[in-house]
């Protein structure tokens, strides 16, 4: 089975050092600092996660990113990762395309469930057309031996 990428481009590797430990083996995190890469690396994929860091003076480069994932990559999943002091800014990166923003380290389960959800879904997509996963399937999957 291949693994999804999650893709995380942020400037301090905070948020990818917390995840790593918790995603599920059938997910490859990717961790990039610049958004050229974030391009890159979604050449080829089928599906993949991406999660962009929000920062004051990344504000309108990642309104622009969000909004051209939706537009050249509509298979991704993308949110957003940010600060408290950033909160307020939830409705103008999901109007940009966001499906998920988070302001906190301590909301990271709901990023592991969004994660364990996509990939559950895509592996019963690539089981079974566009059929929902078993539950069997969706176990199977979550292995480690699943690769």
């Amino acid at each position: 089975m291949n693994r999804m990428p999650f893709i995380i481009c942020e400037t301090t590797g905070d948020w990818a050092a917390i995840l790593g430990p918790l995603l599920p083996p059938s997910i490859s995190l990717i961790e990039t600092r610049r958004l050229d890469e974030v391009w890159e690396r979604l050449q080829g994929a089928t599906a993949a996660i991406v999660a962009l860091e929000l920062t004051l003076e990344r504000a309108d480069e990642i309104q622009a990113a969000l909004r051209r994932l939706g537009d050249e990559f509509p298979q991704t999943v993308p949110m957003v990762f940010s600060t408290r002091s950033l909160a307020a800014w939830e409705e103008v990166v999901r109007e940009a395309g966001a499906v998920h923003f988070v302001s906190s380290t301590r909301r990271i389960g709901e990023v592991v469930d969004l994660v364990r959800r996509r990939a559950a879904s895509a592996i019963g997509e690539a089981l079974h057309g566009n059929e929902a996963p078993s539950l069997e399937d969706q176990i199977l999957g979550s292995l480690p031996w699943g690769d």
